[in-house]
């Protein structure tokens, strides 16, 4: 009876110190991002927006951490409106390019599953969010283009979560989907 008992405890140490070692205190994360964003909820300005992601994580335990991540998209399109200026010679209004840049500060928990290959996790993060939005209208005489910029801060929530695939003890490919 006290062999089992013993043994029973046994295992349970070394999985506790198994996962004090696979857990590391802090994890740095750096990479390409894809961002889909609707600015004006109509369907009339999307914007396919490329851009980076970073974030730091200080692992409380094997399965929660804080998390500080930052991110910048940016998309520069043309759109050109179809009105006609004159009718002879007919004049075409140039396209007017915008421009867009979203920055995004969050910070929250993440939880996380940690395994010998992979990590699956789920994070809630609040913060502030940074947009800027410039449009420019070249004009077809010798004059400098017109120019308005705007830039807002607000309010940003971001949900998701992700897997990282471990690679080695140090690195891991990370898979991450968030919605804000």
């Amino acid at each position: 009876m006290k062999i089992p008992r013993l043994l029973l405890f046994t295992l349970a140490l070394s999985v506790a110190f198994a996962n004090g070692e696979e857990t590391p205190t802090v994890e740095i994360f750096g990479g390409y991002s894809y961002a889909y964003a609707d600015f004006n909820r109509m369907e009339q300005m999307n914007n396919k927006l490329n851009g980076w992601n970073t974030s730091f994580a200080s692992n409380v335990n094997h399965w929660m951490g804080a998390v500080a991540d930052f991110s910048g998209h940016d998309d520069s399109s043309k759109i050109q409106l179809p009105v006609l200026i004159g009718t002879c010679p007919p004049l075409y209004i140039p396209p007017i390019s915008v421009n867009v840049k979203t920055y995004e500060f969050l910070f929250g928990p993440r939880f996380s599953y940690r395994t010998e290959k992979i990590t699956p996790f789920g994070q809630v993060l609040i913060g502030v969010a940074h947009v800027t939005n410039r449009t420019t209208l070249a004009i077809p005489v010798l004059a400098p283009p017109l120019s308005a910029s705007v830039s807002q801060n607000g309010f940003a929530m971001a949900t998701g979560g992700g897997l990282d695939l471990n690679l080695t003890r140090h690195f891991a490919l990370r898979i991450k989907r968030t919605t804000f």
